[in-house]
C-alpha cells in the first residue's frame, strides 16, 4: 500500500499531473477539440506559474508550518525521547564510500534532533526504513550513522528502520519501542500529520518543528518570477494536505 500511495502521488501530484495534461492535449489535438484545447493549456499554464512563485507557495505551506509553533530555546520540557522522521535519503552517495546519505530536508531534521540531544541530554529514535528493495540500508541506519558523525554516543540511538511512511513511523515506534513523552521533530511542513499520526497511535507529543520552507521577510519583484524552489515547495505542501486528509480517516491501530 505504501508503494501504491507514492506512485498515486508521483502520478497526481505536480510535476505528473503536468505530464498527463500534456498528453491529453495531445489527445484533444488529435480529434480537433480546439477550444478545450485552448482551456486546457490556459489553465495549465497559469496553475505551474502560479504554484512556482513565492507567494502562492507561501499561502499554501504557510498554515502548515504555523500549525505548532517552534519551540522556545531553553525551555524547560519533560519527555523521555526525542523522534526524528526521516526525510528521504541518497542512494549510494560516491562522498560517502558509495553508501546512502541523508537528503537535505532530513538533514535538516537530524542537526534540530542533535541539537535538542545536547540541550535535554535525551536519548534519540530515528526512523525510516527502505521504500523499494533495491535500497542498500534503512534511512535509520544512514541517521544513526550522520549521528555519529556529530558526536552522538551510539547507546544514545534507538533505530526504527522498517517503517516506509509517517504513518508507520508512529505505528512501529509504538510497537517496538514504546516510549513515553516524545519531544517530535520534522519539518514544519510536515508536523500536522506527523502529529495527528502519533496521537492516534497513543504517543504523548511535544512538536518541535524544524527546516521552515516560508519566506518571512517580505517579497520583491523576483519573488513573483517562477523558480524551481517554490514549485517544490508547492508540490510538498499539496502532498501534506492530502495526506492529512487520508490519515484522518485511518484509525488508531
Amino acid at each position: 500500500m505504501a508503494i501504491i500511495s507514492k506512485l498515486i502521488d508521483h502520478l497526481f501530484l505536480p510535476p505528473g499531473i503536468f505530464i498527463l495534461l500534456l498528453i491529453f492535449s495531445l489527445i484533444l489535438l488529435q480529434f480537433r477539440k480546439i477550444k478545450l484545447l485552448r482551456i486546457t493549456i490556459i489553465l495549465t499554464a497559469a496553475t505551474l506559474y502560479l504554484l512556482s512563485i513565492e507567494p502562492v507557495k507561501d499561502a499554501l505551506i504557510m498554515p502548515l508550518e504555523d500549525r505548532y509553533p517552534a519551540l522556545q530555546a531553553n525551555s524547560d520540557i519533560e519527555a523521555d525521547y526525542i523522534v526524528i522522521l526521516g526525510g528521504g535519503t541518497i542512494g549510494a552517495s560516491p562522498e560517502e564510500g558509495g553508501r546512502g546519505s541523508l537528503s537535505p530536508d532530513a538533514l535538516k531534521r537530524l542537526y534540530y534532533g542533535a541539537y535538542l540531544h545536547k540541550q535535554y541530554n535525551l536519548p534519540i529514535i530515528v526512523t525510516g526504513g527502505r521504500i523499494f528493495n533495491n535500497d542498500k540500508e534503512s534511512e535509520a541506519r544512514v541517521a544513526a550513522r550522520s549521528l555519529a558523525i556529530m558526536g552522538i554516543p551510539s547507546k544514545q540511538v534507538l533505530q526504527e528502520g522498517n517503517s516506509r511512511n509517517t504513518w508507520e513511523n508512529a505505528l512501529l515506534v509504538k510497537r517496538e519501542i514504546s516510549p513515553g513523552r516524545v519531544l517530535l521533530v520534522t519539518s514544519a511542513y510536515h508536523m500536522a500529520r506527523s502529529m495527528m499520526s502519533f496521537t492516534k497511535n497513543g504517543i504523548n507529543c511535544i512538536a518541535a518543528p524544524t527546516d521552515y520552507k516560508s519566506e518571512r521577510t517580505g517579497y520583491t519583484l523576483l519573488s513573483f518570477l517562477p523558480g524551481m524552489g517554490s514549485f517544490t515547495n508547492s508540490y510538498r505542501a499539496l502532498h501534506e494536505y492530502i495526506g492529512y486528509l487520508y490519515y484522518s480517516l485511518k484509525k488508531s491501530q
